[in-house]
């Protein structure tokens, strides 16, 4: 009988303390929200000789640099500013960055 405790305590302990380690974790992670639930981060500023930053694949971007947004439902805000005040952030077709198409659509 007593092999039988240890061996359930054993088993509990192997289960109770991953669980510990991951609640510890998720614990941090929600202290760094915001009121509403949202994690924030700010960037580095970026400079560029042209009149654009491209990144070429932003779900690898995601992956690779806030792996957190790829679980779940998440929403991406981008906030961009120049000296000068607000700048611009729009998407565009792969082929048309390439192209530099000068044609812009506006759909409403």
């Amino acid at each position: 009988m007593r092999f039988v405790r240890a061996l359930g305590g054993v088993l509990l302990l192997t289960i109770g303390i991953p669980a510990l380690l991951a609640g510890g974790v998720l614990g941090m992670l929600t202290r760094h929200t915001d009121p509403a639930g949202a994690f924030s981060a700010r960037f580095e500023t970026v400079h560029t000789p042209g009149h654009a930053v491209v990144v070429r694949d932003l779900d690898e971007l995601l992956r690779a640099e806030a792996p957190f947004t790829r679980v779940g439902q998440a929403r991406l805000r981008l906030d961009a500013r120049t000296a000068d005040g607000p700048a611009f952030v729009g998407l565009a077709p792969a082929d048309e960055v390439r192209t530099g198409g000068s044609q812009v659509e506006a759909k409403s």
